[in-house]
């Protein structure tokens, strides 16, 4: 076998194989012995047909299925000699094969391309927001909670902002006609969440049982509309925040400080979690904008084509969907999404990263302090399922990062949760 192999370009690679009769004879004929021994004609007994004959009439189909055969052998052998691996399914082209004439194919396929990481060691400088929590946090939060458990009476008036109601909702056409199958009856609405937008809410202030509301979001690309037919006004009666408050929120505390005290340690675990979540984004920008990469048409394609697939999911059947539209959308993110793989999975193999015992032992006792069961079942239960992967996934990014965290100049700008929040309001 000859090959030879040309870079057309960073991932498109060609790889021209000739073989010659010679290296394929013996095999190409035990294919044609074993049809032969098995042909039946009439006024012969099986395998007694004129083998000449038999070759006259069968050979273009044997030919036909052994070169499919040999293609997808040599093509494997010629991908293992230039240890290539592709990222798709090889395009054939020029391919020839006849009886005692050489097998000739080139294979066009794309690969992980070549690409040169930036000095991270050195240069991997970003600004992460870091929010600080407010007194408003922990008042919010345990707003929140009283209620969870606050109990509601129906009352005789018209609505405020703190009131739940009870409605029946139907979804209605552009005419206000209502649609078959789209009513919702005996839902309780939460009058200062609003539905489409925080000022929907005052939609329902002065609102009395038996007023209807019409309520839609027309502006939006697929706009939906809702009558809300008002049938109870509900108070919400909220419980003291006091001990026994605190003891009933969480069993394991006993008066209201300790309460505000867990408040205040859990919302600050979680700005923590979120600033690492940051971090690692950040991360992540500084390589997918630093470092030159051209992505594999063939992995791009089939990324958005998992996009469109899932955007249909979304979408009620009888919507029709742009796919085209939804491509060019998800083009650039799709781009970003790739090349950070890509570096990653260089990165990964840059730095010398794998999974040790000791690391799933160490993953497995966390998740079993979070679960609150035995580090034994833990395993059991990621053992038996995909979850696996995604765990080993998981230690891997854990290790990826803490490195590059390491070699990170980090400049941390603290934000006020109040000032986050307003920004927010700003933008929407």
């Amino acid at each position: 076998m000859k090959t030879e192999l040309i870079t057309v370009n960073s991932y498109l690679r060609e790889l021209d194989v000739r073989v010659e009769w010679e290296e394929m004879k013996d095999e190409f004929e035990a294919l044609v012995e074993k049809y032969h021994s098995t042909y039946q004609r009439k006024g012969f007994r099986k395998g007694k047909f004129p083998k000449a004959l038999f070759k006259k009439e069968m050979v273009p189909s044997i030919e036909i299925e052994y070169s499919d055969k040999a293609v997808n052998d040599y093509f494997t052998k010629a991908l293992n000699e230039c240890q290539l691996n592709p990222v798709n399914q090889a395009k054939i082209d020029h391919f020839h094969f006849h009886e005692n004439s050489e097998l000739h194919f080139k294979a066009i396929f794309e690969v992980i391309p070549e690409f040169k990481l930036p000095d991270y060691k050195n240069e991997l400088k970003v600004t992460v927001n870091k929010l600080q929590k407010t007194e408003k946090d922990t008042a919010k939060t345990l707003e929140s909670i009283r209620k969870q458990y606050a109990e509601t009476n129906t009352v005789d008036r018209a609505a405020t902002e703190s009131d739940l109601i009870l409605a029946d909702i139907e979804e209605v056409d552009e005419n206000g006609t209502p649609i078959v199958g789209k009513k919702h009856e005996n839902q309780l609405i939460s009058i200062d969440r609003g539905i489409f937008s925080e000022d929907d809410h005052k939609l329902f202030i002065g609102k009395s049982a038996g007023d209807t509301i019409n309520l839609s979001n027309d502006g939006a690309e697929n706009p939906v509309r809702f009558n809300i037919a008002i049938k109870e006004v509900k108070e919400q009666v909220l419980p003291e925040l006091n001990d026994e408050f605190a003891a009933k929120v969480r069993p394991n505390v006993k008066t209201f400080e300790e309460l505000e005290q867990s408040i205040e340690l859990e919302l600050q675990q979680e700005l923590d979690r979120r600033f690492e979540h940051e971090c690692r984004d950040r991360i992540a920008d500084y390589f997918v904008k630093n470092t030159k990469v051209d992505i594999p048409s063939s992995m791009k394609e089939k990324y958005l084509d998992n996009i469109v697939e899932d955007v249909k999911k979304k979408n009620p059947p009888t919507e029709q969907i742009d796919e085209t539209k939804v491509r060019e959308s998800y083009a650039e993110l799709a781009e970003n999404v790739i090349r950070w793989q890509l570096v990653m999975d260089m990165l990964i193999d840059e730095e010398g990263l794998k999974v040790e015992r000791e690391d799933l032992s160490k993953k497995f006792e966390a998740l079993a302090l979070q679960f609150n069961m035995s580090a034994e079942k833990v395993k059991a239960m990621y053992s038996k399922s995909d979850k696996f992967s995604n765990l080993t996934e998981d230690i891997i990014n854990d290790k990826l990062f803490g490195i590059l965290k390491s070699f990170a100049k980090i400049k941390e700008v603290v934000i006020s949760t109040d000032d986050a929040n307003n920004a927010n309001k700003k933008k929407k």
